[in-house]
């Protein structure tokens, strides 16, 4: 296994993190920090290639539960990780598109305060191409939404990223779990670094944008709103 290409994979919902595939570890024996990881009774740290089909559990707290988002990147991969327009990612800016007028309005502020519920993650009458976005000054590889109300009658949604003068392709995730926006608490999103990735123009922002796009809806019932989301680069 040592010669097996890395991969970079991200944790699944919940207050353990665990993890497939990940980028490059090696091992060591005798303790077990805080952040490592630990599976099958190994202690896991940098340069050694984890088999692609195992799982491992990464431990942030030293077995305490860590707060949300768990982000495990954050302690042990080198990972930044923050909250939108933070003190790591100072430019990245929230933007919902309301595709019934159609429009880009600056969600920033909601995106970035604690306050329950206040990000319209879907317009209340549930429009075909409703969106919301997220962005930055450089490219990243994953966002974090705390997601406080769930969706009822969403049927489908593609994940894009911007190439330049208003063209959006298709994000190849490594992990997605939007679900329809009917997934409450921490909801993770991670892709791959994709080709031709450029800035573009939304709610005045030029940044390098994703988004998440509605494109079908059966017996819409609930809107979907969030409390915050986090934005991540490896």
């Amino acid at each position: 296994m040592e010669g097996q290409q890395s991969r970079k994979v991200y944790p699944t919902q919940g207050m353990g993190s665990i993890w497939k595939r990940m980028f490059p570890y090696k091992r060591f024996y005798n303790s077990v920090p805080v952040g490592a990881i630990s599976h099958g009774g190994v202690i896991y740290e940098e340069n050694h290639v984890l088999p692609v089909t195992d799982s491992i559990t990464l431990d942030l707290n030293g077995g305490a539960a860590p707060p949300l988002p768990v982000l495990a990147g954050a302690v042990s991969n080198g990972t930044t990780t923050d909250v939108i327009s933070g003190v790591g990612f100072p430019g990245s800016k929230a933007v919902f598109f309301d595709a019934s007028v159609p429009a880009y309005t600056d969600d920033t502020a909601n995106a970035a305060s604690a306050a329950v519920n206040d990000m319209a993650l879907v317009t209340a009458a549930g429009t075909v191409n409703d969106a919301y976005l997220i962005g930055d000054d450089n490219t990243f590889d994953g966002v974090v939404f705390i997601v406080g109300q769930v969706a009822s009658g969403i049927t489908d949604y593609v994940v894009e990223y911007t190439l330049g003068g208003g063209s959006w392709s298709a994000l190849t995730t490594t992990l997605d779990q939007i679900n329809n926006w009917e997934t409450s608490g921490p909801v993770y999103l991670f892709w791959e670094n994709p080709v031709g990735w450029n800035t573009d123009t939304f709610a005045t922002f030029n940044k390098y944008w994703i988004r998440i796009r509605i494109t079908g809806y059966l017996i819409y019932a609930q809107q979907p709103l969030g409390t915050q989301a986090y934005i991540s680069k490896y």
